[in-house]
């Protein structure tokens, strides 16, 4: 048991990571833009009020965190649009990647300037930071880099998981994250049997992502 930050934990797969970690015991911290009555009812700390793309708003949560040292980070916020060529939003397009690839990055590196995540005691567990959906990779790789020269006894002590519901994607990913062997992974596999719902934590547990 630990404590665990979930972004984008208002509804959907967010909530209900907040809903069976605290179940389990784990002290949740659920971030946030607005909460929801649903996440109200859990009774987990709520830090809400959190647009992850603004960088004073990252500064905010990290205050608002005190220097609590996280255990797992899960980044599970994300936003999706559809279009197509003739409906083409040049905006929509930026907003996702922003909020997509942009924010947790942005996020992961405030945690690591402001040791929010554990480094330099070997007697404890190895962090863990789970990104749920993960694109080509091409982010995780970068964030990884950069770690691995700038905050290496955060590297050391770190376990990546992405878990990618996309064949072809998690393909790229683990190629992207083939030179980060041991510390990175790719997890999942075809969508329709992965289940969500009150099962999603139960999914995640059973592959191993929580407990590396």
């Amino acid at each position: 048991m630990g404590t665990v930050l979930v972004t984008g934990a208002n509804r959907g797969i967010g909530l209900e990571y907040c809903r069976q970690l605290q179940a389990r015991g784990d002290q949740v911290i659920a971030v946030c833009r607005s909460s929801s009555a649903e996440l109200d009812a859990l009774g987990v700390r709520i830090e809400a009020g959190i647009e992850l793309t603004s960088e004073a708003a990252i500064a905010d949560l990290v205050q608002r965190l005190q220097g609590a040292p996280l255990d797992v980070v899960i980044l599970n916020a994300g936003l999706l649009e559809s279009m197509g060529l003739d409906t083409l939003d040049p905006d929509a397009i930026r907003r996702q990647f922003e909020v997509n690839a942009l924010a947790p990055l942005l996020l992961a590196r405030a945690l690591v300037e402001r040791e929010l995540i554990p480094a330099g005691d070997d007697s404890r567990e190895p962090f863990r930071a789970v990104e749920v959906g993960g694109g080509t990779g091409a982010c995780a790789a970068a964030f990884l880099d950069g770690l691995a020269v700038q905050a290496p006894r955060v590297y050391n002590r770190l376990r990546y998981s992405v878990l990618e519901l996309s064949p072809a994607l998690r393909a790229a990913q683990e190629a992207r994250l083939a030179s980060h062997q041991g510390k990175a992974r790719v997890l999942g596999g075809d969508a329709c049997r992965l289940p969500f719902g009150e099962g999603s934590l139960d999914a995640i547990g059973a592959l191993g992502v929580i407990r590396h």
